[in-house]
């Protein structure tokens, strides 16, 4: 009796196993295959962290970390394959405001090799940690936490932020740490948010309700603790360059990104309507405005970060004025397992339409980056998660799951 009950456990446990390695393995793949094709001397392809490293360089040496002109040759200088804008040569630039010089300095100062593989280590780092944290916050079992680790590590979102060695896992982190924090300290929630802030362009929908929110609970301590953290951050930054904020401004002014054919509605709009219509991109942004305000005020007096802030991040994304490029809607892991760990109460052919419905989501995104077609066709992602995530969210949500109090340091 016991020799069978030990042998029933092991083949689940031996499966689990095989999923994890096999998802790591395709993952693992992928990447190379991308890799390979961007890079003959480094297993790492130079993309674009190199503007992140680039930047802390600049500024740990006292240059300016928004100098056109002194990225591109320190790009150039580490095998960046530029590319000509009107017959001119033209860098990576990091568009991020100054705050971020904070998070990559420390990677910018080995070799570039070495800064790249230890932001590689951190980006992935980050991603389980995330994914695994979200996971416990929607009720999931600790012993099937290999589910979140692999929907995490196989989003096609997740594969590209670490190709390209973007800056998103530590926007995730942020908005894991603001809603692990929320309910327990507004200072901590409003220290994650200089991480979400990053990117703050990304963020309105949230931003706009997080302000709500505050206002009516009265809890400033998450405005202090932003402002807190920002004005020590900036006070470092500026006693060693004063001239910082003017540096940001003059590139913003100049060698403004509002040209670049982002995959949001926006672009859209001016793609079907004139590319010379810039306040086109803006009007999802006003839409989404308009629709958390009047979200926010008819669910105020029973309002839950844990279950707001899943759509808030999809919405934000979806009406974002700039930006949402594939590697940023790694932010969506949020939604995404959210619903993973909602579906263990699933009945079988619910979870056959939870698996079809990814699926269909995440193949053609696969094929889309393998073939390395244009970024600005995937803007029909957030959409579709959007979409996929009220219908799959309506249908998990009419029974009920029972969610216990996370832990970011829970092992099991």
């Amino acid at each position: 009796m016991t020799s069978n009950s030990q042998s029933a456990t092991s083949q689940p446990n031996r499966f689990r196993q095989i999923l994890l390695v096999s998802a790591l393995a395709a993952g693992l793949l992928f990447l190379g295959l991308q890799f390979s094709r961007t890079s003959h001397t480094s297993f790492l392809p130079v993309k674009d962290f190199v503007e992140y490293w680039a930047a802390g360089r600049l500024f740990t040496s006292g240059g300016n970390p928004y100098s056109w002109d002194a990225m591109l040759q320190l790009e150039k200088s580490v095998g960046m394959e530029t590319y000509t804008s009107n017959g001119e040569e033209t860098p990576l630039m990091m568009f991020n405001p100054p705050w971020t010089l904070v998070f990559i300095m420390p990677f910018a100062q080995p070799s570039f090799a070495i800064g790249r593989l230890m932001w590689f280590v951190l980006g992935l780092s980050l991603v389980i940690l995330c994914a695994d944290a979200i996971w416990r916050i929607y009720g999931g079992a600790p012993e099937r936490r290999w589910l979140a680790w692999i929907v995490g590590l196989s989003f096609v979102p997740t594969l590209q932020v670490l190709q390209m060695g973007q800056i998103g896992p530590l926007m995730l982190l942020g908005i894991v740490g603001f809603l692990y924090c929320i309910d327990k300290s507004g200072w901590a929630a409003g220290i994650a948010t200089v991480l979400i802030a990053i990117k703050p362009h990304l963020f309105g929908v949230f931003a706009a309700a997080l302000f709500l929110w505050t206002l009516q609970q009265r809890r400033w301590t998450v405005f202090a603790g932003a402002a807190l953290t920002v004005t020590i951050i900036m006070a470092c930054l500026l006693g060693a360059d004063s001239h910082l904020i003017d540096q940001y401004w003059h590139t913003m002014t100049v060698h403004s990104p509002r040209d670049c054919r982002t995959p949001i509605l926006g672009s859209l709009l001016r793609v079907l309507f004139g590319p010379e219509q810039f306040w086109l991109q803006v009007i999802p942004q006003v839409v989404g405005l308009v629709w958390v305000g009047i979200y926010w005020y008819r669910r105020r007096n029973h309002w839950d970060w844990a279950e707001e802030l899943p759509l808030l991040v999809l919405v934000s994304l979806l009406t974002t004025p700039y930006g949402a490029w594939p590697f940023d809607l790694v932010v969506l892991l949020l939604p995404v397992i959210e619903i993973a760990a909602r579906a263990q109460q699933a009945s079988p052919a619910q979870l056959a339409m939870i698996v079809g419905v990814y699926l269909g989501i995440e193949v053609p995104a696969l094929i889309l980056s393998v073939l390395g077609v244009n970024s600005f066709y995937f803007f029909w992602m957030p959409p579709a998660l959007l979409v996929s995530y009220l219908g799959l969210r309506r249908m998990l949500t009419r029974q009920p799951t029972i969610r216990p109090s996370p832990s970011l340091v829970q092992v099991s």
